[in-house]
């Protein structure tokens, strides 16, 4: 992947704020992996694993942590988080966005919205009535914005995306195409065997610098708002029901399902298509692992896996045992034989 302009390496040491080991002038025209890399190109050690290819890449320069330094014969830059410097990198290589602004001709916008001059609104997007949009904010083609919305600065909705109303999303946030923010929680009460709805009359809250991916549904609360905190990043096809709250700066992978009223701390990470269970609380820094099931509350920070879902290690120690069931059976059946 290019940069948008040719930087030397002393210039990329500067930006990462990490240290050159030689050639510092060395010039650099993009980033690419160590098995695609040209001599033109910077690469990058992210984990143990990929240092034996450093003896065969071609990459004129590498990104590198202390611990694997002396492995690297190559023009390096030593930096504290290879993966975070490997981020930064990526964002060189960004396209820089043409400046647009206006309303599109075949867009509507009703009356009472307010639009930044400096937002640009894609053809065929709805804008609803008393909906405000803020400056360079982005909507795109298709995408349809509730009444009584409020669309942050520099936020970009994509194509086909579906704000509902009274839903608060703040600045630098990405709404990916075909998510779904605001739509009524799925609350019903048994009345002698027959489903009688809950109306779903709160909102929706979004902190800034939120992302959230392509199909994934944010349902609206019932009489208070659902709510995700600032810099929370959630992946694609991810479902979250009404009332959740969302702590600081966590991270939900693909095809999580979080039902109604459970809240999950600050700096969590969630596997992908793990199922928390509703009513309950996760506390800040837990990270749960892929396919694990999380029945009750956690309120110790750590790792959790398995269904039901408990700590890490123990789990371990109960798949070793699982593996070892047919074993033990056999030895089993052979006592019971003598």
């Amino acid at each position: 992947m290019q940069f948008q302009e040719i930087q030397t390496l002393s210039q990329l040491a500067l930006y990462l704020n990490g240290t050159c080991s030689q050639s510092d002038d060395l010039r650099l025209q993009g980033v690419a992996t160590l098995k695609e890399a040209t001599p033109a190109d910077i690469s990058f050690v992210t984990q143990a694993q990929y240092v034996p290819l450093l003896a065969e890449t071609k990459a004129g320069a590498v990104v590198i942590h202390a611990q694997y330094a002396d492995k690297c014969a190559l023009p390096s830059i030593i930096v504290t988080d290879p993966h975070v410097a490997f981020a930064k990198l990526m964002q060189l290589c960004t396209p820089i966005k043409k400046s647009q602004s206006g309303i599109h001709p075949a867009a509507y916008v009703a009356e009472s919205a307010v639009v930044s001059p400096s937002a640009y609104v894609e053809a065929h997007a709805y804008i609803g009535e008393e909906v405000h949009i803020g400056e360079h904010a982005y909507i795109g083609p298709g995408a349809s914005i509730g009444e009584h919305s409020h669309i942050g600065a520099h936020t970009e909705i994509y194509a086909n995306a579906s704000i509902y109303h009274h839903v608060q999303i703040g600045e630098r946030c990405i709404i990916h195409s075909n998510a779904v923010i605001g739509a009524d929680g799925f609350g019903f009460a048994n009345d002698k065997g027959r489903w009688v709805k809950i109306p779903q009359l709160a909102g929706v809250e979004i902190g800034d610098d939120v992302e959230i991916g392509a199909q994934t549904a944010i349902d609206r609360g019932v009489l208070s708002p659902t709510r995700i905190g600032t810099g929370v990043k959630i992946d694609n096809l991810v479902q979250i029901g009404h009332n959740v709250h969302i702590g600081d700066h966590t991270i939900i992978t693909g095809c999580v399902a979080i039902a109604g009223s459970t809240t999950i701390g600050k700096h969590c990470a969630i596997g992908g298509g793990s199922c928390i269970n509703g009513h309950i609380h996760i506390t800040d820094g837990v990270q749960i692992t892929a396919m694990s099931g999380v029945l009750n509350g956690i309120d110790k920070p750590g790792v959790y896996s398995g269904i039901p879902a408990i700590e890490n290690s123990q789990w371990r120690k109960q798949m070793v045992g699982y593996l070892r069931l047919p074993e033990i059976m056999k030895r089993l059946k052979a006592l019971e034989k003598n």
